[in-house]
């Protein structure tokens, strides 16, 4: 696939996955320079027209492919043209917000990059659940979409070898709680991936949903007891674990260097 700000580096690997293989158009996103920080974002699920029925069985959904799909459907599961289709920060579609809310969340937390056509250029991105839900609608998963769904998630981290995963849906990262893949860190006082000593992670609302913006204490930031919204809480991770900041300033230093050394 070609896409503006896309790497097509890992499409190889990715189709190594059975499901990849039916369904390539829901490959993971990832950003041209996504190596620089090795941030991966991860939703809940696609969603495609509501007079579409191929999804409501999941029996049915994973018995099937692309090639069952028709146009409107692929492109609706296609994430690269999605993320794509928002480059230059254009934002236009309702069902974009959660893209549009991610940038301008990441941008108030200090990262301003001389070049920034799109934030997710330096991000991965995709959704968990690999069968897409009704329109407008959370996913019903079942035991068969967890299954699929955790056997993807293994195989993108040894693909992408993320160090920062953002959960930005709660249903995934309760079902990786529950299939054991995640537990909290008493010395790092992290969240941290099970067998994994650098990738940290943590959850925070949909960007799309009142939480972003509505203070709850069950978004409070390393058990420090303070309420905040989930963007405030998104904006605090990507602080405390200098994501962006960090490694920008240190960019900056070296150009400034560069610019006064004879």
């Amino acid at each position: 696939m070609e896409h503006k700000n896309y790497s097509n580096t890992f499409e190889e690997r990715f189709r190594e996955h059975s499901h990849y293989k039916k369904f390539d158009q829901m490959l993971p996103w990832v950003g041209t320079d996504y190596n620089k920080y090795k941030v991966l974002v991860i939703g809940e699920s696609h969603y495609i027209p509501s007079e579409s029925s191929i999804h409501l069985s999941s029996e049915k959904w994973y018995a099937s492919s692309r090639a069952d799909l028709n146009k409107e459907e692929v492109a609706w599961t296609n994430t690269a043209e999605l993320i794509t289709n928002g480059t230059d920060r254009k934002w236009e579609s309702h069902g974009h917000t959660i893209y549009r809310n991610l940038e301008n969340a990441i941008i108030e937390s200090g990262f301003d990059p001389q070049d920034k056509p799109s934030i997710f250029k330096f991000l991965s991105y995709y959704n968990f659940f690999q069968r897409p839900a009704i329109e407008g609608k959370s996913l019903d998963f079942d035991k068969i979409d967890v299954q699929i769904a955790t056997d993807v998630f293994k195989h993108v981290l040894k693909v992408i070898e993320p160090q920062i995963i953002c959960f930005v849906s709660r249903k995934p990262w309760d079902g990786c709680i529950r299939e054991k893949l995640i537990y909290w860190n008493e010395e790092k006082n992290r969240h941290m991936l099970i067998g994994e000593k650098v990738i940290t992670v943590d959850y925070f609302p949909h960007p799309a949903c009142r939480w972003w913006n509505r203070k709850s204490k069950q978004y409070q930031f390393l058990n420090d007891n303070i309420k905040r919204t989930g963007k405030e809480k998104f904006i605090d991770f990507i602080k405390a674990e200098e994501v962006f900041i960090k490694r920008t300033l240190l960019l900056r230093h070296s150009q400034t260097l560069n610019s006064v050394l004879p």
